[in-house]
């Protein structure tokens, strides 16, 4: 212990010269009054085991909050509430001016207050203002500066200490299971058993205002006095001294501050809060109370005057603070820190850099450095020479000595920052065209002669460390260079690399003769035109694109994705706009098409892959990161429109802590509650209190007519609640869990009877998912689906059938005898009828069987008419011929004869079918055979004509509208073997010819034999020499126009020429049996529609 104090002591007499926010500022999250909607003054906060936050308000009760709804919890009197503490089973207690109790559930889960005063017997007694409560030894403590009142769970008891007021008492702690009271006259008192009495050394305290006390260890306790900070040792009253107030405040006195509170942080580092200090209400100390992180009204809180602060045992929890004014929240677990406009900085920022240990940030206003304020606080200053856009950075090696220079790139020249901060402007940038000002968006010392510095803006210009002094050079090819150069780097001596704001990149190459541009866009492999940043790492030039990091192959002349050194695989598929080696790895800011932006570091692993981690920046703006840098220290710092924040990866952070999603409100229909947030568990001696999930008992069975519900959630995750996500499922309903949204509506209505389980779950700004909360209830059958309504619909049904029956009964009977009697009269009737209808029927069969001999007679007298087959025999020797009459009689015929050497065949369909057709085919013939008998030499157009005419002239047609147009289709045909050849012609019937495997058909006219509009017209008489072997096809169209098929259609012409090609070459008596056999199973079951007649010769 003797060694320990020493090693403290010297340790705490050193001056610390440590920075006050060196690194920045922690988030701050003000609740203002109105938001709350409550008192200005809080105070006193804790969480409870659920992790709903609960805070003392001045006079509106108990302010309850979950992430994103605030309830109020009244009091009696509406009186302040001073203290609140929740015990191991999560029972909140409240002390209040005059007034103590817990929060306890109602049957519908609300809060509500429970008042214990009513168990104080003694009516005298003045309970005044409850400032602490204690758990201590089995028992709850309510403290007042007279009176300890002590609750075992049924009674009150009551102790007096302060008896006649002679102890100024003030605050009281409860320290590893000691009960300690602070005494002004007295010092450090303890409570045993029934009294206080001195603690050990206790009177080092006397004349002291004792603050607040926290546990060190197990023995030693933080004490934080008006006469410094101690450490105290409980058992020997051993005292050390930590800090003094005077060493606390940096020798700057903050005159009327109290350090009213603390809470430990990591460590062992304390959380102080203040009243009525000027620079200080909340700092952060380490082990030692060197403050390192203050917080006051200049830099982001509200009010200066804090009078509670909270911190649950979770060390990556944030720290609540009770204000004077609202309420507000510190995530000094957060691995970032920031700086902004109430550190000294102004204007959008540009670039980052470290110089001579010093951080100097340009920004839209100039040039600013990060320095310490005579309170020890990091602040910035401006460079006061620099009062214009600071756009880039150089930091310019001396050829000559290997001295360091900062150059500074802004509107209209070039400065140096020299190392007791000044300034001088060393270059004067000419005017472009002599109308807009040059501009130094970037600067790049040469490769190849380093006392070159190339300077990029509207064109490219060049200056010149000559002799101690800088010398303006001449532009570079300014004809061709006329983009805004915002990026400029190299890795060969005689080549600059240019990334222009909008035009993609110019690659610069000097040769000792002339200077050569050349230009790369989307056609060489660049993703992007806009927005390319060139970066070197190692020897090698890097290009951060719109999809990922890029090189340039020098081989193929193209941009390529790139893979940076040390690791396996490639940055691609969104976009980067910055890069910066940092640590083992890279530091990268990206962007996607999406609008969203992001900050993440590529960590190197032993076998060269990368992990690639985001979460410590998900607490930034999601917006577009102007500028990073890695300092020598090992800080990453990030620019974001007009703040700077910095990333410190040696403060401890889990950010896969676990959280709770939470059901805080349950409504179904007319706006009734059925839920309010609090699960009811049950205490051993029957007493309700919050429980963490719903029992079976409390799952409740609803009326058919309470369908429809809304479900309100939040979750106890705090970092910016107002990002976590939720997603949602009713169970026995949805399918599927719900998209995930920052702003969730989970309504149902018309649900249908059953049982239901709703789940929900967050999701916070790190990507990790809570564990899932859960509310089931049950909806009974609506009354006539209810098994009651069911029986009764069983029994009135089973009655009204019975009914039915005994009604239908009587009904047949009546009806039966009044049929009998209509049966008997009718019989005689039916018989005679009967006979008369026999009679009938032998008629109409005589008739018909006379009707049907006339038409086998028709067509015996067709068949004698149609060219015998002995006849055929003797014209043709192979052919086949089809012949399928629809009816008994055919409107369809073939004629064939032999004239000397000319072969005459005719295939032909008459208008209609059965018995009128199969007249006006024995027409056709007549006439055929007459019009060839006269005259051997005709024509077959001629043949064609004459038939025309004699049809014309019998049928007595004129034209005229109404008249019949009876007549026929007709292919003929004449095989003249003296010359070889064919004569064709068709009144709307074609020819096929099929020729070595090719396919020819020869067009009818399109007119009929018969009256006509073109009657006038001679028929087209078409001649060709034919072949051996050529194969030739007639036929009427009711092969072709034959429905049937799956899908009921048309046989087609199309699909007879091809089953014509496929055929061809076979026997002529094989192709009459496909021909035949492909109809039929085309057709099907389906009626036949025309009459059929097709012929084939092969010649």
């Amino acid at each position: 212990m003797r060694c320990y104090k020493i090693f403290l002591l010297l340790l705490i007499s050193s001056v610390s010269l440590g920075q006050i926010n060196e690194k920045g500022l922690p988030f701050v999250r003000t609740f203002t009054p109105e938001e709350y909607d409550a008192s200005d003054q809080n105070w006193v906060v804790v969480q409870d085991h659920r992790g709903i936050m609960y805070f003392g308000n001045n006079d509106r009760g108990v302010l309850e909050y979950d992430g994103k709804t605030w309830r109020k919890i009244a009091v009696p009197n509406n009186a302040p509430v001073r203290s609140l503490a929740v015990d191991s089973l999560g029972k909140v207690y409240v002390g209040a001016s005059g007034e103590f109790g817990y929060l306890s559930p109602n049957q519908r889960g609300k809060l509500e207050y429970q008042s214990l005063t009513q168990l104080i017997k003694d009516s005298l007694v003045n309970i005044l203002d409850v400032y602490q409560i204690h758990f201590h030894r089995g028992y709850v403590y309510f403290y007042t500066v007279f009176n300890l009142f002590q609750y075992d769970g049924t009674g009150i008891k009551i102790f007096n200490i302060n008896p006649n007021q002679q102890f100024y008492n003030y605050f009281s702690f409860n320290i590893n299971n000691h009960l300690y009271i602070g005494s002004f006259t007295s010092g450090l008192r303890e409570f045993i058993d029934t009294c206080a009495v001195v603690a050990p050394n206790g009177d080092f305290f006397k004349h002291a205002n004792i603050y607040s006390m926290t546990p060190y260890n197990r023995q030693w306790a933080n004490m934080v006095t008006s006469k410094g900070i101690f450490r105290y040792n409980q058992t020997s009253g051993e005292i050390v001294r930590v800090k003094s107030w005077n060493d606390f405040y940096k020798g700057a006195p903050e005159e009327g501050a109290v350090p009213y509170n603390h809470i430990v942080t990591d460590k062992n580092g304390l959380g102080l809060s203040f009243i009525y200090g000027r620079n200080y209400s909340f700092a952060q100390t380490d082990s030692l109370g060197n403050a390192f992180t203050v917080v006051n009204t200049s830099n982001g809180l509200q009010d200066d005057m804090i009078f509670n602060l909270y911190q649950n045992q979770n060390g990556n929890s944030p720290v609540w603070l009770c204000l004077n004014i609202g309420i507000s929240r510190l995530d000094i677990h957060s691995q970032i820190r920031r700086f902004s406009e109430e550190s000294g900085l102004k204007g959008s920022i540009n670039f980052i850099t470290q110089y001579n240990k010093t951080l100097f940030v340009g920004t839209m206003s100039g040039v600013f450095y990060k320095t310490i304020d005579p309170n020890g606080f990091s602040i910035f200053k401006q460079l006061n020479e620099i009062n214009t856009t600071a756009w880039s950075y150089l930091h310019f090696k001396d050829p000559a000595t290997g001295k360091k220079r900062l150059l500074i790139g802004g509107t209209g020249a070039v400065y140096e920052v020299k190392e007791n901060l000044k300034v001088i402007n060393i270059s004067e940038l000419p005017d472009f065209k002599g109308k807009i000002g040059h501009v130094g968006y970037s600067l790049h010392q040469s490769d190849c002669q380093p006392s070159i510095v190339f300077i990029g803006g509207s064109s490219l210009a060049a200056m010149k460390w000559e002799r101690g002094q800088w010398k303006n050079l001449s532009w570079i090819k300014r004809d061709l260079l006329q983009n805004e150069f915002r990026s400029i780097n190299s890795y060969r001596k005689n080549e600059l690399w240019l990334a222009t704001n909008l035009n993609g990149v110019t690659r610069v190459t000097f040769t000792d003769n002339d200077t050569i541009v050349q230009n790369y866009g989307l056609e060489d492999g660049l993703p992007g035109l806009k927005d390319n940043l060139i970066t070197k790492i190692g020897n090698m030039l890097y290009f951060a694109t719109e999809k990922g990091m890029y090189q340039f192959n020098d081989k193929t002349n193209r941009f390529e994705v790139a893979r940076l050194p040390k690791i396996k695989g490639t940055i691609d598929g969104y976009g980067v706009n910055r890069v910066t080696e940092y640590q083992n790895g890279y530091a990268m800011a990206c962007y996607a098409k999406d609008a969203s932006r992001w900050v993440e570091i590529v960590e190197l692993r032993s076998d060269s892959s990368f992990n690639i981690n985001r979460k410590p920046f998900s607490s930034l703006p999601q917006r577009w990161a102007d500028a990073i840098y890695a300092d020598d220290d090992g800080t990453f710092w990030i620019a974001i429109s007009t703040e700077l924040f910095s990333y410190n990866s040696t403060i401890n952070r889990n950010y896969d802590e676990p959280f709770d999603a939470l059901i805080r409100k349950v409504t179904t229909k007319g706006d009734s509650i059925l839920f309010e947030g609090a699960f009811i568990g049950e205490l051993p001696n029957g007493n309700p209190i919050v429980s963490i999930s719903q029992e079976q008992k409390q799952m409740p069975t609803l009326p058919y007519r309470f369908n429809s519900f809304i479900f309100d959630v939040a979750s106890n995750f705090y970092e910016k609640e107002e990002q976590t996500e939720y997603s949602f499922i009713l169970e026995g309903l949805d399918k599927e869990w719900s998209k995930w949204s920052a702003d969730p509506k989970p309504i149902y209505t018309n649900l249908s009877e059953g049982k239901y389980t709703f789940r929900v779950k967050a999701k916070n700004i790190y990507g990790d998912e809570s564990s899932i909360a859960t509310y089931s209830f049950s909806i009974t059958p609506p009354w006539y689906r209810s098994i009651v309504a069911y029986i009764a619909y069983v029994v009135l049904m089973a009655l009204f059938i019975w009914g039915i029956v005994v009604l239908n009964t009587r009904r047949l009977i009546a009806e039966k005898e009044r049929l009998e009697q209509i049966v008997r009269e009718r019989t005689a009737e039916v018989v005679a009828q009967k006979e008369e209808i026999e009679h009938q029927r032998d008629k109409i069969f005589e008739q018909n069987e006379e009707i049907k001999s006339s038409i086998s007679y028709a067509s015996r007298i067709q068949g004698a008419i149609l060219t015998p087959v002995e006849t055929i025999n003797t014209i043709f020797d192979d052919y086949f011929i089809l012949f399928l009459p629809r009816d008994i009689v055919s409107g369809d015929f073939y004629w064939l004869t032999q004239v000397g050497n000319r072969k005459i065949c005719a295939i032909a369909d008459c208008t209609g079918h059965g018995v009128p057709g199969g007249f006006m085919s024995m027409l056709g013939m007549g006439y055929l055979t007459q019009i060839v008998s006269k005259d051997h030499n005709l024509t077959a157009s001629q043949i064609l004509d004459q038939l025309r005419a004699m049809i014309i002239t019998s049928l007595h047609q004129t034209g005229k509208i109404g008249e019949s147009k009876d007549g026929m289709d007709i292919a003929l045909y004449i095989i003249d073997t003296a010359t070889g050849m064919l004569e064709f012609a068709g009144a709307n019937n074609p020819l096929v010819l099929i020729r070595d495997n090719e396919v020819i058909q020869v067009k009818g006219d399109k007119m009929p034999i018969g009256i006509h509009m073109r009657s006038d017209v001679p028929f087209t008489n078409n001649v060709m020499e034919y072949k051996k072997g050529d194969v030739l096809y007639t036929f009427s169209d009711g092969y072709a126009d034959q429905f049937g098929g799956p899908d009921l259609r048309k046989f087609m012409i199309k699909n007879l020429r091809d089953l014509m090609l496929e055929v061809h070459k076979k026997p002529m008596a094989e192709q009459r049996e496909i021909f035949n056999t492909t109809l039929e199973e085309w057709h099907g079951d389906s009626p036949r529609i025309d009459d059929v007649v097709l012929m084939g010769l092969r010649l």
